[in-house]
């Protein structure tokens, strides 16, 4: 009876009869293994049942294996048919103890920009890595992803997982099935649709549609610089001695947007004179002189023989993005409207006297999009690129577009004789080859969106978002691991002479702050930081018809008088935050000083000079007369410093630096409660401004905020260690009364084992203590372990 009724039912839904694939999962009646079950799959399985086809078509018919179609395995497969498929979860419940990892925490463009860590069962791991040709049958292939860059656990968002089935499953896709899950569990895709695009790639499929690779081989690079307040958009220079970085204006900052210079030694911020930020600086001098662009209209002239910024006028209020030139006569810069970014683009020309708007409307008659850079080989071979992957190429007679692979934004254009190389992307990135007339793009699969890029002889490197590098090879352009580790962007990079890369960038999502420097060749780089002081001192030598000697005369004053002593302006916590120990400190301002908007020496105007002020009748409200608890200066000694100012100021020193010494014997800690005071038994202030944040290192203590100070303790050598909580650092007060940070990147993260202090994240420390030895032993309050800082430094 019962085959009597599947005729009926054959009968009655006039089925057509089919062949379908090897299945390996168990939804009964689904043939072809595509996780939903046919009517024309049910009629093979009533085929089986009839003994009109043999159960090797369709074993997933046949739910026990014993060769026969039942009835009850029938309606199995209607019910299937009717209310979908069971879905089994491919990824193994104990894979995070058993699984191997085949490649480290990336970002990844391809899923959704979620950085991801790969993972194989132990039979698979040396296949994967060998990148062979086909992965055995079982090999589970396990990618997590994750909101970090540093892939720390709890930011584990899903999975997209992996098995290799047996032959004939789906040949097309490798006979992988493929499945995405959430971190609750959910299948969110069952099936290669969201998956196969990418993997089906030629270069993945010669590898059997495994599209990374075990690890990158070269381009390991370090911060220089941190935490800056400025982002930093360009940088350039003519060594690794010789270093140019220009970038943002920073909130709440006097000085104008950041310029940096390294000279081999140390970093100094330079005073550019302006407002608004900077996002580039040309590559090379021009005539002797860097030009810099940015917000505004904003030219600039740097000349490097006398150091003077020198504003250019030029022909509208736009934001300069580039600028590059022959010589002072032929100078382009590009830009555009920030409120009208597909039309409001501009490419203007310097010919030495006038400023000259490109008219580019029979090249680009519907206006003309934001252009980012230009660059060029010589006169009468510069290229523009912008956005809409707009190329544009001057041949010394008229501009033309270039056609190319890509309308996606392009930020960067650089080269040699040999090669024109445009940056860009959205998400994922390009990097756009000239090659017969056109740009072709040479990005390998998987290239996050790249901001920069620069060219030098064999070196040709692209940098851009989550720190990420990209060097060209004899393979092509390859993304390589930096080790950097960080959620913050690259924007520009530059390839020093000697093969050296540098990169800059920050925060560049929102508020273009976090600013850093890396770099990444043979040198070692210094990180000292010089910040520009609100009372700088006077640069050059004393005149010839200077009577008073800085060296001779004002040091030995201020010595005698006690004013340089430990307890007073010459200690590791100088009194009002007015530091003597240096000729560069005497110009201030302390606290009183600054608090009159006034500087403690003013070159040339002694009546202006806070300090004299203090050393003979101070003003009500500014405090006592100095030296405190001393005679106070003799007429003879007050006018000696009078006269000093009077003629500039300056100083006959040879060096103002000197190397801190190494203590023989171990010392006590700085007389903190003394150190800072000008009555007994006050309490003061050591380091801190009462506003919890982060404005960076190198300061004064009391310039230098902290954000929940939640411990404090003195190393060997005296030198308070502070737990600054809220901003995930450990700092410490230097002898020269700055505050730096030791350990912490104000990162959320795991310190990481064996790495540098400085250099690895620190996750709410709540307290600080030293061991017999000096090692540093760091309590964690989010992170429950306790941490070991060595004396080499390292976590």
């Amino acid at each position: 009876m019962n085959a009597r009724w599947v005729r009926h039912v054959l009968a009655s839904t006039c089925a057509v009869f089919v062949i379908g694939q090897t299945p390996a999962n168990a939804c009964t009646g689904d043939c072809n293994r595509d996780g939903q079950v046919t009517i024309e799959e049910i009629v093979t399985a009533v085929n089986i049942a009839l003994q009109l086809a043999d159960s090797g078509v369709c074993p997933q018919a046949d739910v026990d294996g014993n060769g026969d179609v039942t009835v009850d395995e029938i309606i199995r497969a209607v019910n299937n048919a009717l209310g979908g498929c069971p879905v089994e979860r491919i990824l193994p419940p104990d894979y995070a103890q058993t699984f191997m990892e085949v490649r480290n925490c990336r970002l990844s463009t391809e899923h959704e920009g979620y950085y991801i860590r790969v993972l194989t069962d132990p039979g698979s791991a040396q296949p994967y890595r060998e990148q062979v040709p086909s992965l055995p049958v079982g090999s589970v292939v396990v990618k997590e992803e994750f909101t970090r860059s540093d892939c720390r656990p709890d930011s584990l968002a899903r999975w997209s997982v992996m098995r290799k089935e047996p032959p004939g499953f789906d040949p097309q896709a490798g006979d992988w099935q493929w499945q995405r899950i959430s971190k609750d569990g959910t299948i969110i895709a069952d099936g290669k649709a969201t998956c196969i695009g990418c993997h089906a790639r030629p270069a993945c499929m010669r590898r059997d549609l495994m599209c990374t690779e075990a690890g990158p081989p070269r381009g390991q690079m370090q911060f220089v610089l941190r935490s800056l307040p400025a982002a930093l958009l360009s940088v350039t220079g003519t060594s690794p001695d010789d270093v140019y970085a220009v970038g943002a204006d920073p909130d709440g900052d006097d000085f104008g947007p950041y310029v940096l210079h390294y000279d081999g030694r140390r970093w100094r911020r330079l005073n550019a004179g302006v407002e608004g930020d900077l996002w580039w600086i040309s590559v090379e001098p021009i005539d002797g002189a860097y030009y810099l662009a940015g917000d505004g209209g904003l030219v600039v002239r740097f000349d490097l023989e006398t150091r003077q910024f020198t504003r250019l006028v030029t022909p509208g209020r736009a934001t300069l993005f580039g600028v590059w030139g022959t010589s002072a006569a032929n100078l382009y810069v590009v830009g555009g409207n920030p409120d009208d970014e597909s039309a409001g683009g501009v490419l203007w020309h310097y010919d030495g006297v006038v400023w000259s708007a490109v008219d580019l409307a029979n090249v680009l008659p519907n206006g003309v999009p934001t252009l980012y850079k230009v660059w060029g080989r010589a006169e009468n071979d510069v290229y523009a690129v912008g956005r809409n992957g707009t190329v544009l190429h001057f041949d010394g007679n008229a501009w033309q577009l270039v056609p190319n692979d890509s309308r996606r934004p392009l930020f960067t254009v650089h080269g040699n004789e040999a090669l024109v190389v445009a940056s860009g992307g959205f998400a994922d990135g390009v990097l756009l080859e000239l090659e017969g007339g056109r740009m072709v793009d040479r990005a390998m699969p998987g290239t996050p969106q790249m901001n920069g890029v620069f060219v030098r002889g064999s070196v040709a490197a692209a940098v851009g978002v989550a720190a990420s590098l990209s060097l060209r090879g004899e393979r092509g352009w390859e993304v390589v691991d930096t080790t950097l580790n960080t959620s913050r962007d690259f924007h520009a990079v530059w390839v020093d002479p000697e093969g050296g890369i540098w990169a800059v960038g920050g925060d560049l999502s929102t508020t273009l702050s976090a600013g850093m420097v890396a770099y990444g060749g043979t040198r070692v780089i210094g990180s000292e930081f010089v910040d520009l002081t609100l009372c700088p001192p006077p640069e050059g030598t004393p005149p010839p018809s200077a009577t008073v000697s800085y060296l001779r005369d004002i040091v030995p004053l201020l010595e005698r008088s006690g004013c340089r002593s430990p307890v007073c302006h010459g200690g590791p916590f100088p009194s009002s935050n007015y530091d003597l120990r240096s000729y560069a400190g005497m110009f201030g301002p302390g606290a009183w000083a600054r608090s009159l908007r006034s500087c403690e020496v003013v070159p040339g105007n002694p009546d202006a000079s806070f300090l004299l002020e203090k050393l003979s009748s101070p003003r009500v409200g500014v405090g006592q007369r100095m030296p405190l608890g001393r005679q106070p200066l003799s007429d003879a000694d007050i006018d000696l410093l009078r006269t000093w100012i009077l003629e500039g100021a300056f100083s006959d020193a040879e060096s103002e630096w000197t190397p801190t010494p190494i203590p023989t014997r171990e010392p006590t800690p700085s007389p903190v409660a003394t150190g800072n005071c000008e009555d007994a038994g006050t309490i003061c202030t050591v380091v801190g401004t009462g506003k919890a944040l982060y404005d960076g290192d190198g300061k004064p203590a009391l310039q230098t905020s902290l954000y929940y100070p939640w411990g404090v303790a003195f190393d060997e050598l005296g030198r308070a260690l502070i737990v600054d909580a809220n901003n995930l650092r450990i700092r410490r007060l230097e002898f020269d009364g700055t505050v730096r940070t030791v350990m912490g990147t104000g990162i959320e993260a795991f310190p990481e084992e064996g790495a540098l202090a400085a250099d690895t994240p620190l996750h709410h420390a709540s307290e600080v203590q030293l061991d017999g030895s000096g090692q540093w032993l760091i309590a964690g309050n989010h992170v429950p372990a306790v941490f070991r800082v060595d004396r080499d430094g390292r976590v």
